[in-house]
């Protein structure tokens, strides 16, 4: 396991594109969030984290910022995001979960989405067990906190959502319809 560390002119997708299951992601106060195509999408079960006062800002009208996807079921540990503060500057999500399960989210906060700050979402596998820890969600223009409704054991301990157009956490339910058949 190793520990990678992204520092001012590092591109954080390029580091994470080098990394192997179990390693670290140190995100300094240097990084500049220009030096990446965004959304930048974490498909490993790595750890990122940053000084809880190192706001990242996505460029503007971006599609989302940071995709967890693991790409279909996964088991422990799962990605983990401590002190990540980010600002999506208009993009629909801060942070979105799909096709990973046992993520963990520690003191992140997510601000200024066009939907949501946070998108656990049903994409092939229903996400699960994925926890939030003492995370913030506010100046969304959605809802702070979104689970899909197929989502189970998602745990929050000490989370917020403070001023967002929507609520401080939401589902949808989903109709599914099947065709009958000829008898």
């Amino acid at each position: 396991m190793g520990t990678y560390i992204v520092r001012r002119g590092n591109s954080l997708q390029s580091v994470l594109n080098s990394t192997s299951r179990g390693d670290a992601v140190v995100v300094t106060d240097g990084y500049d969030a220009t030096n990446d195509s965004w959304p930048v999408t974490i498909d490993t079960e790595v750890r990122i984290e940053s000084n809880p006062h190192n706001r990242i800002a996505v460029p503007s009208e971006k599609q989302a910022s940071f995709i967890l996807d693991l790409n279909g079921s996964n088991r422990p540990p799962g990605i983990t995001l401590v002190n990540m503060y980010v600002d999506a500057n208009g993009a629909d999500s801060a942070f979105r979960v799909q096709n990973a399960r046992f993520c963990n989210f520690v003191g992140c906060l997510a601000e200024n989405a066009s939907e949501c700050g946070y998108l656990v979402l049903d994409h092939d596998h229903p996400p699960n067990s994925n926890r939030f820890f003492y995370c913030d969600a506010h100046s969304n223009q959605g809802d702070g906190f979104f689970i899909d409704d197929r989502a189970h054991s998602t745990t929050f301990v000490g989370c917020r959502a403070v001023g967002n157009d929507g609520r401080g956490s939401g589902h949808r339910i989903i109709t599914r319809v099947r065709g009958s058949g000829a008898g």
